[in-house]
């Protein structure tokens, strides 16, 4: 066996009773927004700290509303212009929640 294909089978009997944790985009969103007010910024000052062309201050909007989210390297420039946030101080995790056993 490739060690690939072990790997796969690990995680796969691993992650068999495992429920995790999913961003929540609307309070994501919301955070994004508390942030860049936070720093007197506007969608538009945001829009042109990316070097790409697809980010315009409706993506953002979009992103603050929780309708899209950014992907991570994305979420990695946002940290940055936000102050240097870490990933786990943009995203808003939603837990779900565990059976009774």
């Amino acid at each position: 066996m490739s060690e690939k294909n072990a790997s796969a089978t690990i995680n796969q009997d691993y992650t068999k009773d495992c429920v995790y944790p999913q961003i929540n985009p609307i309070a994501t969103g919301k955070n994004l927004k508390r942030l860049r007010l936070s720093c007197n910024l506007t969608q538009d000052k945001v829009a042109s700290y990316f070097p790409e062309k697809g980010v315009t201050p409706s993506a953002i909007s979009q992103w603050e509303h929780g309708k899209n989210m950014p992907n991570m390297d994305r979420f990695i420039i946002l940290g940055y212009i936000y102050g240097n946030c870490a990933l786990d101080e943009l995203i808003v995790l939603k837990y779900p929640k565990k059976e009774a056993s």
